[in-house]
């Protein structure tokens, strides 16, 4: 968030321009150095070396000035993640949060992914390495002395809702121990009467956005292991009356047949599954779009 408050794209931006300029002004000097350099061994009578120098030295020269920019255009500087690191432990300082869990972050993020080697930060060097980011989260956060104020069960409700988001994308995309892994962190805060349907819910809920991402990679078969034990599951749960659940899995199944609508006859399937989660939920706030979708449905 510190990146887009402080400009940083901008800024960054506007820093690509100016090295773009500097980098074409560097190739038209550097192709009249290689020309010079080509006459020069040319009337010395080395006429291999001359022609050694045009059919090379262009290309090289090319390769050169690239890496360059690559190298100046990389992620964002040192100054600016530094900036917004500073950013990031004012803000969760002033949210009630223990600004040295940022830096407790970053060893994660080293642990998983180490920092580069030294060939590398020689070219990429601008953009600061994990282990330098911890000194400076460190050091700024001796400037708030803030205990943290806010209890874990606070931050783990308050993100559940973005967890299970993500937990569906990672079941697209085939990321499934990471997916599982996400719900049963939402899972284990809610309250044991609610904690079976949920968790039924949101099996149903893995197992289909898996299958139509397996759809999308032309992965018939595991779209459709996926969407059978997705249906299954949403089906124990239309099942139970009288709960909050009920409606969603309805909403989920109708969702799931009519992301499927054009590989198999499942729009009148879909139809009745949103029909039935409007019947439970008529002042739904996504109603309008739900009937929406019914129009577009052959059944």
């Amino acid at each position: 968030m510190a990146h887009i408050t402080h400009r940083h794209q901008i800024r960054k931006r506007r820093e690509f321009q100016n090295q773009q300029t500097a980098i074409n002004i560097a190739a038209f000097v550097g192709t009249l150095a290689l020309a010079a350099a080509a006459v020069d061994q040319s009337s010395r009578g080395n006429y291999g070396t001359a022609q050694a120098i045009s059919s090379v030295g262009q290309p090289l020269l090319a390769l050169g000035l690239n890496l360059t920019y690559s190298a100046m255009v990389s992620g964002y500087s040192r100054d600016m993640e530094r900036e917004a690191d500073q950013e990031a432990v004012r803000t969760m300082a002033s949210a009630g949060y223990s600004p040295r869990d940022l830096a407790e972050m970053f060893r994660h993020m080293l642990a998983e992914s180490p920092d580069r080697g030294r060939f590398e930060t020689f070219f990429w060097g601008s953009h600061p390495r994990t282990a330098e980011r911890i000194e400076t989260v460190e050091q700024e956060a001796t400037k708030y002395p803030v205990k943290d104020t806010t209890a874990k069960a606070v931050f783990e409700r308050n993100t559940a809702r973005v967890r299970l988001a993500n937990a569906a994308w990672d079941g697209y995309f085939g990321r499934w121990r990471l997916a599982v892994s996400q719900v049963d962190r939402v899972m284990a805060i809610v309250p044991a009467p609610r904690r079976a349907l949920l968790e039924a819910v949101w099996q149903a809920h893995l197992h289909g956005a898996a299958s139509i991402g397996a759809r999308s990679r032309n992965d018939d078969q595991a779209a459709e292991r996926n969407l059978a034990v997705a249906v299954e599951h949403y089906n124990r749960v239309t099942a139970v009356p009288n709960v909050p659940e009920q409606a969603a899995g309805y909403r989920g199944l109708g969702e799931l047949y009519f992301a499927h609508r054009d590989h198999k006859a499942t729009h009148c399937e879909a139809k009745a599954a949103f029909m039935r989660y409007l019947e439970l939920q008529p002042a739904a706030k996504d109603a309008a779009a739900i009937r929406a979708r019914m129009t577009t449905l052959r059944c």
